[in-house]
């Protein structure tokens, strides 16, 4: 198969306080806001307050998201500097009490935590998401076997 395909990587953190290394109780909304133009764009908040997100860009090769990943995570990261945040890239916090977490307020999330009500609750996870297009709808189902 040949290489013509982009892709995308999504990767979520936990915003802690930068001293405590608690996860952030909020996401200041002036924090987001300048991270979003600072990235333009590529930022935004997640199903919990004490999570962010950054997106890159469609990409061709590794070395291109490996360098807007590092840019993403550098400006995010000094931003939040400013903010007496940091960010902690793991797949759970490893002290956080799920109760001390708060929801992102958005019609979506209230979906999803109708829907999993406890497992929603006690959601202390961030991950990394992968989005590959492949241009011919065959290969997609090659991929997929």
């Amino acid at each position: 198969m040949a290489h013509n395909f982009t892709f995308g990587i999504e990767e979520e953190y936990f915003l802690i306080d930068a001293e405590t290394k608690r996860i952030a109780p909020y996401m200041p909304a002036e924090f987001l806001a300048a991270a979003n133009l600072a990235t333009d764009g590529h930022v935004c908040g997640e199903f919990l307050q004490s999570q962010i997100e950054v997106v890159t860009a469609p990409q061709t090769s590794l070395t291109g998201a490996r360098a807007e990943l590092r840019r993403l995570r550098q400006t995010v990261s000094a931003i939040g500097a400013e903010y007496g945040l940091s960010i902690l890239a793991a797949g759970t916090h490893p002290t956080a009490l799920w109760g001390d977490a708060l929801q992102t307020p958005k019609d979506r999330y209230d979906l999803v935590m109708n829907d999993l009500q406890m497992i929603g609750q006690r959601n202390m996870l961030c991950g990394m998401h992968v989005h590959v297009e492949l241009p011919d709808p065959d290969e997609r189902v090659d991929v997929m076997m």
